[in-house]
């Protein structure tokens, strides 16, 4: 098998169309806390492919809502805005993901990893006092590269899952072995293409290997810890061993095992719930 070329990746990535200015405007408000969400809350209602999808979300029984919410508006007065506006970015960003064509790999388990991911990370950003919609958003992007690699060069991709399931070792070492490269420079390019914000790029970056360095960015190491969790709970992540998390990612997480507990529960618990809807 020909290794790939960063130039071929790139080719290919390029030619991925660009996000819409809406979501690209949901996922900048992310890293801001004091932006004003009303803006944002009617561009949604604008996009009647964003509002639908938006809606089918909010109705979701990961939700709970006991009435049948029927517009933007609604969601935003039962849920509130930071609710919808992770809504609205989940749904454009799954529908703008490529997905499409021969796929060397499962799609169905793929999503439901990277789910399982988002939710592990959100409950760890609330206890580490982050943004629960970043780590929930970040956490669901961080294998983008594997989505680019199985669709786009599928045939490559798939020599090197079964690289992997020989070795029975990680996925990233196959990869490299493979194709000459990972799913993590991938990702990191396709964060780029879509113009992520630095903090999502950094952990879509360096998810697998945050490093111990305290000017690391905190959301690749708040992903690295989800995406290991998600692993370890057998969220549709295969046989693929479960990532070693280093003592430092817990202590600068600043977490402890009844801490730790508290995000298997909560992300146990809204799993396969959120499932029914995205996966």
């Amino acid at each position: 098998m020909t290794p790939l070329s960063m130039e071929q990746v790139l080719k290919t990535i390029h030619a991925i169309p660009a996000l819409p200015d809406v979501v690209l405007d949901l996922l900048a408000s992310m890293a801001d806390a004091d932006v004003d969400i009303h803006p944002l809350q009617r561009k949604i209602e604008l996009d009647p492919v964003l509002s639908a999808k938006t809606l089918r979300l909010a109705n979701s029984s990961f939700y709970g809502v006991q009435r049948q919410v029927r517009s933007v508006g609604d969601a935003v007065s039962v849920l509130g805005l930071r609710s919808v506006r992770t809504l609205a970015t989940t749904a454009a960003l799954v529908h703008a993901m490529p997905q499409h064509g021969a796929s060397a790999m499962d799609l169905r388990a793929f999503w439901r990893h990277a789910i399982g991911t988002a939710l592990c990370a959100r409950a760890l950003a609330v206890r580490c006092g982050l943004s629960p919609e970043f780590g929930y958003t970040t956490g669901l992007l961080h294998d983008i590269g594997r989505l680019v690699l199985a669709t786009q060069f599928s045939d490559s991709y798939r020599a090197a899952l079964t690289r992997r399931a020989q070795d029975d070792g990680f996925l990233v070492q196959a990869e490299q072995a493979v194709l000459g490269l990972d799913h993590t420079q991938v990702g990191e390019a396709m964060a780029r293409h879509w113009k992520f914000p630095l903090p999502m790029q950094a952990a879509v970056a360096s998810h697998h290997h945050p490093g111990d360095d305290p000017d690391t960015e905190i959301s690749a190491v708040l992903v690295h810890a989800a995406d290991a969790i998600a692993h370890a709970m057998d969220f549709s992540s295969g046989d693929e061993p479960v990532p070693v998390v280093q003592a430092a990612v817990w202590q600068r997480l600043g977490q402890d095992s009844d801490s730790l507990q508290s995000v298997l529960a909560e992300a146990q618990l809204h799993f396969e719930a959120s499932c029914s809807v995205l996966a």
